[in-house]
């Protein structure tokens, strides 16, 4: 645990200063005027990577021949390439920008950054236009490259999201924009369709003028693929899988086996092994070439390899991020890799592996861009796989210590909020806590009267609302009847095909079914539907819980009956093993050797079905049936937790069959996962943060201040750009109200600025109001260009902020052409971050 006190420094970088590199100016003509950390090129340049490439090692052995005079430019060009096809894309783009620091005048260098952005059509529209303006200097197999991807973004919509146009809009206008969208939607998907089937025609003709191009048909490949995902068949895979085999008999190690997988994934898994064996050592420095042959494995059964990739993933990845100070979830997919592996872990039996990495996900640090609890990011997914492992592995006590801790408590979710308590009181339910449990479902239950007293006034609202805009409605949609009985089938276990209990509905109207509707009418329409859903939901789990009491009690014919209405909370297993509990062993030994077929080689099915099992009348039949399960479960064994209880009850059994001496006894190793390094050569298993540079500047007092001067008490860090940036002076103005609360939590607020001593007091004196943070001064910039809150490749200070702990780690940052402006956020952040380790 860290210390409870914590200094906040807020480095706050400042300065007018653009300092530009002579390689970087701005476009000819261009007469534009940049605010201060924002790019003097064009809107496209403020994102992505401001910081230098450099040569990294594990980039594979591509080289594309490019109209360029400077080494340097092809080396980096030829990096970025490779980054591509790893999908390393943010990378990538630093990559091709570092290239054109050398060769600022070569065009393919900035469709390199345009194909960075590939799902950023706005981004990647803006610097194809950079290549555009200097198409005359490609040569003739680069203009045809830049005049495709030209055509195939130049008619994309920008995001809605990024539109400039932020201004509020009256309901009318809101209405009509909702309409509009919905009619384009459909011609713009076929619009979009139609270039993608242009660009492939485009690269497919490149590729019959330069039939030894090995990229170009890498290109093409990719191009086939990614057109699949937007809704165009793939006509023939043996026919792109003989173009790869083409790329291939070039260059043995090019890293489109990375599009193999991609090209067999959920198709004939079976032809992307060879492919698999290959991807990360073709890439080794690239996370996602790795991360990739666990697609193959896992979609194979064979899970044990699937963790190794997505461990060697996670571990390049860190290695990456702590060199390069990076915060984890910046990274693209990290978090789907991490909690993929989580899965794995579980399906062979790692079931502590998987617990403690899915609350190292939870620890991780949050930002609202790309991690927040309600999210995709680390976060969410951590919590999903948290309580995944907990409650399919029944570590009931762990689940009670955790739901009482900053892992599962403190979610503002309201729907969250009611799914840890129900699991807490199923917990309860099975460790002997019956005043808990009911305790708990007293509240949910509590709960679900509310919001039903609340609903009959709103539904009366909204019929009367209904009424009044049609009065001649006789279509008008019911209300989801939360409790529509059905009949399930004989078998009490039921079959998944019933229908679920009670209809769930969504969280919003169907946008079909309220086209027409007002916009207050559908406001309340929506809010209605909120708690209509939540309701729901919480049937759900009284259900569950009630189900989990059941069996608690030795009520297993209620408890598997009660628990098929609830199936999407108590999963199969559990039910299989109420069900062979309430003297159904034989027709329960029927369910899971159907389970145990569709997905063999998981570790619980295997475990469960072995010992549902033992339950029924020891027969040739019984024993024909577990006698393979043992053997396949022998090896997982091998490597799974030694104390997991699924294995402990199983001795008995395997030795009645005479099975001992085979039991856990280790698989060889595969012959078919090529050349695997050490896993602690590829980096570290955890992420840590990294340490913070040690930095001096002078107060606006004229004293000198460092690292150490703030040291003593524990640490926080703002970077801004003087005074005269307004959009630092509105961030002073977000934190300076703060700077007590910060101090009530044991953290202190500073910042830098980039300004001389003279232009900081002379700024303060202007200031309008009182100015809580300490500022200093820092002109010579060193400190941000040691926090890497600098553009490198235009010379200029960029505005930052970061949280930095007692131990001089870097905890959180944000850096960019903008600054941070929730300081509420960061505050609680803070406080969450220092719990933890």
């Amino acid at each position: 645990m860290l210390p409870t006190r914590v200094t906040l420094f807020f480095l706050v970088f400042s300065s007018g200063i653009v300092v530009a590199l002579q390689s970087q100016e701005p476009p000819p003509g261009d007469s534009r005027t940049a605010q201060p950390g924002h790019s003097v090129h064009a809107d496209a340049f403020n994102e992505g990577p401001r910081q230098a490439a450099y040569l990294m090692q594990g980039m594979g052995n591509v080289h594309w021949e490019i109209s360029t005079k400077n080494p340097m430019a092809q080396r980096f060009f030829d990096q970025g390439i490779v980054q591509l096809h790893g999908f390393w894309y943010f990378e990538a783009e630093r990559s091709f920008r570092q290239a054109a620091s050398f060769d600022p005048d070569c065009p393919i260098l900035y469709w390199g950054m345009a194909r960075a952005n590939i799902e950023n059509p706005f981004r990647s529209k803006g610097f194809i236009e950079q290549a555009m303006a200097k198409l005359e200097k490609a040569n003739a197999k680069e203009k045809r490259l830049i005049e495709a991807w030209n055509k195939r973004v130049k008619d994309e919509k920008e995001d809605l999201a990024k539109s400039s146009d932020t201004r509020p809009k009256p309901a009318s206008e809101k209405k009509s924009a909702v309409r509009a969208k919905k009619r384009n939607d459909e011609k713009e998907k076929k619009e979009r369709q139609q270039r993608l089937k242009d660009y492939v025609r485009d690269i497919e003709e490149i590729a019959y003028d330069y039939p030894n191009d090995v990229e170009i048909k890498a290109m093409l490949v990719l191009q086939y693929w990614q057109n699949n995902g937007s809704g165009i068949d793939i006509q023939s895979h043996f026919a792109i899988n003989a173009l790869l085999t083409d790329i291939f008999h070039t260059n043995p190690r090019h890293p489109a086996h990375h599009f193999r997988i991609h090209l067999w994934d959920y198709k004939q898994e079976k032809l992307a092994v060879d492919a698999a064996a290959k991807c990360g050592p073709s890439a080794p420095g690239i996370a996602h070439m790795w991360h990739m042959p666990g697609h193959t494995y896992s979609r194979l059964h064979r899970y044990a390899d699937a963790a190794w990739q997505q461990e060697a993933s996670a571990r390049v990845d860190h290695a990456q991020m702590m060199r390069d100070h990076l915060m984890p979830d910046q990274i693209h997919n990290y978090s789907h890799n991490n909690e993929w592996l989580i899965r794995d872990l579980m399906l062979v039996g790692r079931v502590r592996e998987a617990v403690n990495l899915a609350k190292n996900m939870i620890e991780l640090p949050r930002h609202p861009k790309f991690n927040v609890v309600d999210g995709r990011g680390s976060a969410s997914l951590g919590r999903d796989r948290l309580l995944g492992v907990l409650t399919n592995y029944r570590l009931w006590p762990e689940l009670i210590e955790l739901a009482n801790s900053t892992y599962l408590e403190g979610v503002d979710d309201v729907l969250r909020q009611d799914e840890r308590k129900a699991w807490l009181a199923i917990a309860y339910a099975n460790t002997n806590s019956p005043e808990n449990c009911l305790a708990l479902r007293g509240e949910l239950e509590s709960a679900t009267s509310e919001l039903r007293t609340q609903m009959v006034p709103e539904r009366e609202a909204l019929r009367l609302l209904a009424d009044a805009e049609e009065k001649e409605d006789t279509k008008r949609p019911k209300p989801p009847q939360l409790l529509e009985p059905f009949e399930i089938s004989d078998d009490i276990f039921g079959d998944e095909k019933d229908p679920s209990l009670p209809k769930m509905p969504g969280k919003e109207v169907d946008e079909s079914e309220s086209k027409d509707w007002s916009e207050g009418r559908k406001e309340k329409a929506n809010a209605l539907r909120e708690k209509e859903h939540r309701v729901a939901k919480l049937k759900l789990w009284i259900l569950a819980v009630d189900a989990s009491l059941a069996a608690q009690q030795g009520r297993m014919l209620d408890a598997v009956t009660l628990s098929h209405q609830c199936r999407s909370v108590i999963n199969a297993l559990t039910r299989l093993e109420w069900y062979a509990q309430s003297g159904n062993a034989s027709k329960a030994l029927e369910k899971i050797t159907k389970r145990n077929q569709d997905g063999p080689n998981e570790f619980l099915p295997l475990a469960i079905g072995v010992w549902v099992a033992s339950q029924c009348e020891d027969n040739e039949t019984v024993r024909a049936i577990s006698k393979p399960w043992i053997e396949a479960l022998s090896p997982i064994a091998a490597s799974a937790d030694t104390d997991l209880p699924e294995l402990a009850r199983l001795a008995p059994y395997i030795e009645k069959l005479g099975l001992t001496d085979r039991w856990k006894a280790s698989a060889d190793p595969a012959s078919d996962v090529g050349d695997r390094p050490s896993l602690d050569s590829l980096g570290p298993f955890r992420w840590s943060p990294s340490m913070a540079p040690i930095w001096s500047a002078v107060s606006s007092e004229g004293e000198m201040r460092s690292t150490k001067h703030f040291s003593r008490r524990p640490v926080v860090l703002i970077l801004y750009l003087g005074i005269g940036c307004v959009h630092c002076a509105e961030q002073l103005k977000e934190f300076s109200p703060l700077v007590a609360k910060f101090r009530e939590a044991e953290m202190d607020v500073i910042g830098i600025s980039t300004e001389n001593l003279s232009q900081l007091q002379s700024g303060l004196r202007g200031y309008d109001g009182q100015m809580q943070i300490p500022l200093m001064a820092n002109p010579e910039l060193d400190i941000f260009k040691s926090f890497r809150c600098f553009d490198d490749f235009e010379g200029q200070p960029l505005h930052g902020t970061f949280l930095i702990d007692t131990r001089g780690r870097i905890r959180w940052q944000d850096i960019g052409h903008q600054p941070f402006m929730d300081p509420s956020f960061l505050l609680k952040e803070a406080k969450r971050l220092i719990q933890v380790e």
